[in-house]
């Protein structure tokens, strides 16, 4: 802060004089910084800004920016200035940084079964884009095992992430159903008794294979 003083001196000659104390104030001129290198995937959500501002308690404007977020779907797909401006009394600067809005892909599954619980374990086909990644009931490194499950639908999610780290989310359903409990009882025949039914087994209905086989006999 400065001191003024004004001095009048009259045409006799006479003067008089005042002095302001603190009179004038020279504020400081902000240094700001704003660095904003993210690119930000659509679905993202609302992003904070201030990480890369400084100093702190400046104001940020542009496309999609509410307070200290941008939010990628108001701002839209493309590029756009982000600004940011600190005031120091009556002095304001600001700084400008460039962010992308990129788009992501669209991804989807179909629901899968019935499967059996003794089914061997596998990994769901289907899925858009697909080598996504399976999180869920009854999953271990994206392959699903029915009887590490429990009867029933279960909700599983289906991920994808692209080569600009944006990752979407599908999900579907897998439906597990009980396997019948199959019996085959042992049978003891001489070699010389010719043809006969397989009726010694549970439940009936199904199909035999195997060395000899012919059909049901």
């Amino acid at each position: 802060s400065y001191d003024v003083q004004l001095i009048v001196t009259d045409s006799s000659g006479l003067s008089d004089t005042i002095t302001k104390v603190n009179h004038i104030t020279v504020d400081t001129v902000p240094q700001v910084s704003f660095t904003f290198l993210n690119d930000l995937c659509i679905n993202a959500g609302d992003y904070p800004l201030t990480g890369n501002a400084t100093p702190a308690g400046g104001t940020f404007t542009g496309p999609g920016v509410s307070g200290n977020l941008i939010d990628p779907v108001a701002a839209g797909l493309g590029f756009h200035d982000i600004i940011y401006t600190v005031t120091n009394g009556g002095c304001s600067a600001s700084d400008t940084a460039t962010t992308e809005v990129i788009s992501v892909p669209t991804i989807s599954h179909p629901d899968v079964g019935p499967v059996c619980d003794n089914s061997t374990p596998f990994t769901p086909q289907g899925g858009t884009p697909a080598n996504g990644d399976y999180t869920g009931p009854g999953f271990t490194n994206n392959i699903f095992y029915p009887d590490s499950t429990s009867i029933g639908v279960d909700t599983i999610a289906y991920s994808f992430t692209d080569s600009n780290s944006c990752t979407v989310v599908d999900s579907f359903t897998i439906e597990t159903v009980a396997g019948p409990n199959v019996v085959v009882n042992d049978t003891q025949v001489c070699e010389n008794a010719g043809s006969f039914v397989m009726n010694n087994v549970s439940p009936a209905g199904g199909t035999f294979w195997g060395s000899g086989i012919d059909s049901t006999t």
